[in-house]
């Protein structure tokens, strides 16, 4: 949780400001990284490391609009991973996509269309 700590400490007023959304986002680059690393697979590292720097427009659309959110987001991906639930890291996984979808959506009035990984059923 060293990664989330901060970020959860975080006051979170309206509008978020600078420095709440950089924080936010950088958790967020750790996050990523980390899980990256942790797979011990250089190509899906380098994969997670070009995904992540892909998002940060939309993470920090997202952080601003629901700052709380982020951190949830990034708290049950962990706990998942720490339990070793292979279907709630599917889910939490899908969960922080469709968070940024949404972030996305919002603030460019543009719908986004993607189908799911097989292993997550659609509702």
């Amino acid at each position: 949780m060293r990664v989330i700590a901060p970020a959860s400490a975080l006051d979170f007023q309206r509008p978020v400001d600078d420095r709440v959304a950089q924080t936010l986002s950088l958790a967020a680059v750790r996050f990523n990284t980390a899980l990256g690393r942790a797979t011990h697979s250089a190509l899906l590292s380098q994969i997670t490391d070009a995904l992540t720097r892909r998002r940060e427009p939309v993470r920090r659309i997202a952080v601003r609009q629901a700052p709380q959110a982020a951190v949830e987001s990034l708290a049950s991906t962990l706990t998942a991973i720490e339990a070793n639930d292979f279907a709630r890291i599917a889910v939490a996984l899908e969960a922080r996509f469709a968070y940024l979808e949404r972030a996305w959506e919002a603030q460019t009035g543009r719908r986004l269309w993607r189908t799911g990984p097989g292993f997550v059923p659609r509702r």
